[in-house]
């Protein structure tokens, strides 16, 4: 077994979206050791700049001393800095003055970018984007500046969405949507109902009625419950965020054991295979009558799903991206464990029919 090899992940602890950590766990599995960068400011010097300045986080100049301390305390070999395509100038040079030289920083941007935040310069090693329609953004931006750039989609925790095994026959018939309701998806949901589909809606600002409960932000475990409860899931992209990419709901709801559903973008394919992975939809009546027409075959939704928890599994864990970076900037090459699928999901029923 290699030696470990520290890499510095730079996170928000508290976040909504706990990816960083689920990038780090990947990181853990395949022999790295990682090391948290934490922009939350923790001490009173550190919210005192935040207020006297109104510093962002990548700005906080407390902030940005104590992870620069930590740099020089653990040199690790590589920095990867989600969600950001480059630093603020002053944060760039003080943390590569901590680092060991030629120590690359490398960021990984989960939304799709068509500018640059004002406070921000194109100053990275390379950035990673999971949608192929930032390309040509940071093409523009890293145009001469020698910054790899690469195509690297989103992945899963299999650890946190796991696959509870219910048969088909035992879901409900509707489709779940479980997340932030903006106003193009709750237009979605509501023309899929009026063409007679059934959905169910949770998260923030969910159109629930009454049942004020479903409006709540919804952990890892509730997903992975609510997933496997219902026939499919409805998955909606939220413009401009997704536009040709997967978002995480992609590779968390097959390894819930899902039946997933997805629009028809030009990243799907790299990524599953279209009606035999996940089911793939260019318009809400063709959505409508796949779910119908697998809804009479449940042995055919159970083994899409089984081959879209198997892809991802064999294919699509943070475990497999955290590899793939290191092999990119350490050239190092770390396997995979690989992961068996649970034998329950396979099922369709639980009596012949």
């Amino acid at each position: 077994m290699p030696a470990p090899v520290p890499v510095a992940i730079v996170r928000k602890p508290g976040s909504v979206l706990s990816w960083q950590d689920d990038l780090a766990a990947g990181f853990s599995q395949v022999g790295a050791e990682p090391v948290f960068l934490d922009l939350r400011p923790t001490r009173l010097d550190e919210y005192r700049a935040k207020w006297r300045a109104r510093a962002r986080a990548m700005e906080n100049v407390a902030v940005i001393a104590r992870t620069a301390r930590t740099l020089r305390d653990t040199r690790p070999r590589l920095v990867v800095v989600p969600n950001f395509a480059g630093l603020p100038p002053a944060t760039a040079e003080i943390w590569r003055e901590a680092l060991p030289a030629g120590t690359p920083i490398v960021g990984w941007v989960c939304d799709h970018l068509e500018r640059l935040p004002e406070q921000l310069s194109p100053n990275l090693d390379g950035v990673y984007y999971f949608d192929s329609a930032t390309r040509p953004f940071l093409e523009t931006i890293y145009a001469d500046l020698p910054a790899r750039l690469a195509y690297l989609p989103l992945a899963v925790n299999p650890d946190r969405y796991p696959d509870h095994g219910l048969p088909f026959d035992q879901r409900r018939r509707a489709l779940i949507f479980a997340g932030d309701h903006t106003a193009e998806r709750r237009a979605a949901i509501l023309a899929f109902r009026e063409l007679g589909g059934r959905v169910s809606a949770r998260g923030p600002h969910a159109p629930c009625g009454l049942r004020v409960w479903r409006r709540r932000r919804l952990d890892a475990a509730k997903l992975a419950r609510l997933y496997g409860e219902h026939f499919a899931v409805f998955n909606l992209l939220q413009p401009p965020n997704t536009v040709h990419g997967l978002n995480l709901r992609a590779f968390e709801a097959p390894a819930a054991g899902a039946l997933a559903t997805y629009p028809d973008v030009p990243d799907l394919p790299g990524a599953f295979t279209p009606d035999e992975e996940v089911v793939v939809y260019r318009s809400l009546p063709e959505l409508k009558e796949k779910i119908d027409r697998l809804q009479r075959d449940p042995a055919r939704a159970a083994a899409i799903a089984a081959a879209g928890r198997a892809r991802v599994l064999r294919e699509h864990t943070f475990a497999h991206r955290a590899s793939r970076i290191l092999a990119d900037w350490i050239g190092e090459t770390r396997p995979v464990a690989p992961r068996t699928a649970h034998p329950a999901h396979v099922r369709a029923c639980t009596h012949p029919r």
